[in-house]
């Protein structure tokens, strides 16, 4: 066998320091993983999440939110994903920022296309539909603090 030349000696050293800085950088990723899994699991004991937590809606910050306790802060311009509407302090809707930190916002604080997140939530079924005498009627009380699109714009 020939001795390893300079070049080669410093291709295997280099191809060690990759593989030494693609192992650091995936238990980088667990590590930040595992926080992130922590932080979502404090978040769904805190605001009594089960299940899969489903985004109703994104939307735009209007006004800074200096958060609190169980408040968001947010910044105008910002967008939130809506996750509940319902069972929620009078007035306030549980949002999540883009880097899952959870919190309720005033609901009008936010632009949203109310109209739009009605026909999102019955497509997913979770409209109540009654039955009266003469048929099945949509509840329209169901989403109590959203108001069409007239109602919001007076």
């Amino acid at each position: 066998m020939f001795p390893c030349t300079e070049t080669q000696h410093h291709k295997a050293g280099d191809d060690k320091k990759r593989q030494k800085e693609l192992k650091r950088q995936q238990e980088l990723d667990k590590k930040e993983m595992k926080e992130r899994q922590k932080r979502e699991n404090e978040f769904r004991k805190k605001f009594k999440l089960t299940g899969s937590v489903e985004v109703i809606h994104s939307a735009k910050v209007r006004v800074d939110c200096r958060g609190g306790k169980n408040d968001l802060y947010v910044k105008q311009g910002e967008i939130v994903e809506i996750v509940r509407v319902k069972n929620n302090p009078e007035g306030k809707w549980l949002a999540r920022t883009f880097d899952g930190t959870y919190g309720y916002i005033n609901n009008t604080s936010v632009d949203v296309d109310y109209e739009e997140v009605k026909r999102k939530i019955q497509s997913q079924g979770r409209s109540r539909v009654v039955e009266s005498s003469s048929g099945p009627v949509q509840d329209e009380d169901f989403y109590d603090d959203v108001g069409s699109s007239e109602q919001m714009s007076r």
